[in-house]
């Protein structure tokens, strides 16, 4: 059944979300922020340098689309705290590049949005942090063959969770503490190997270039409420691209391929409050393919 008029416009269903109750309100929101960064560079050659980063982010508060009562009405503002420090190098007269840098990120009032029955609902997680090391690598080989690697490795934790989403598995009365769980759509590792190549074949009045990649990215947690069954298992992700162009650049074609292997993999999923042990969730693409023309006068 479906309960009466919303005043704020949201379609409420009592048996899907518990809490539910009718109100009518009037608010106002108003956010000043000033979010200071500061950077220290040190260059050790022309071509190498280390440097260390402190920035404040923030993100401002708003109000959900589809509360259920006032208390999820409205959201507050969320505040981050970044600290980095890297370094960056060029070999072999530039034709190698070796980049890497380690982060610390602590988030305060997370912004999370879950799934509430109806819609999804932008609520503030107590606080988070993310800490990990980015990396990039290239060389250019003397037979013109690009090889490139670049990733990163990442930890997430709720510092603080304890009003979160439950599973609709769940039997205990909610909220749940995901207080220690990793963060959602946050994996150990994304890496991308990359190969590519460019040049002439005979005497043919045109350039030919030819490519690869290989995304590999370990599980993902595709849900707020951190289900086990809403997961992305981990895989790799293969695309080519072959194609001519003109010597000075002014027309080129070129074919691509994406998840030219058809991996079945999860984009989204989600379980569903009101019928316990069902899952929704949508994939991506399988093998897709695409030509691109490009003239240039």
């Amino acid at each position: 059944y479906c309960l009466g008029d919303n005043p704020d416009g949201a379609t409420i269903f009592p048996f899907i979300i518990a809490g539910d109750t009718q109100f009518d309100a009037q608010r106002e929101r108003s956010s000043v922020d000033f979010s200071p960064k500061a950077s220290v560079q040190y260059d050790f050659t022309d071509s190498a340098m280390a440097y260390l980063t402190v920035a404040q982010g923030y993100k401002s508060g708003g109000y959900t689309g589809q509360p259920v009562n006032p208390d999820n009405l409205e959201f507050d503002a969320e505040t981050a705290l970044t600290y980095e420090v890297g370094a960056k190098s060029e070999w072999l007269g530039g034709a190698a590049r070796l980049n890497a840098s380690l982060f610390y990120t602590d988030f305060k009032d997370l912004q999370v949005s879950t799934f509430n029955g109806v819609g999804y609902v932008v609520e503030n997680a107590a606080s988070a942090t993310i800490y990990g090391l980015e990396y990039e690598a290239m060389l250019m080989t003397p037979y013109s063959i690009l090889i490139g690697l670049n990733g990163a490795l990442t930890e997430s934790e709720y510092s603080s969770f304890p009003r979160a989403a439950c599973t609709a598995e769940n039997t205990n009365p909610p909220p749940c503490d995901l207080t220690g769980r990793r963060l959602r759509l946050v994996p150990e590792l994304k890496t991308t190997f990359t190969l590519g190549w460019q040049g002439g074949v005979l005497d043919w009045p045109f350039l030919t270039h030819a490519g690869m990649t290989a995304s590999y990215t370990t599980e993902v947690a595709l849900a707020t409420d951190l289900d086990p069954i809403d997961v992305r298992v981990p895989g790799t992700t293969y695309g080519l691209q072959a194609g001519i162009k003109a010597h000075d650049d002014s027309w080129h074609i070129t074919l691509f391929g994406d998840n030219v292997t058809s991996r079945e993999s999860l984009a989204a999923a989600q379980d569903s409050p009101g019928l316990r042990g069902t899952h929704f969730g949508g994939v991506y693409p399988s093998a897709s393919y695409e030509i691109e023309l490009g003239f240039r006068f």
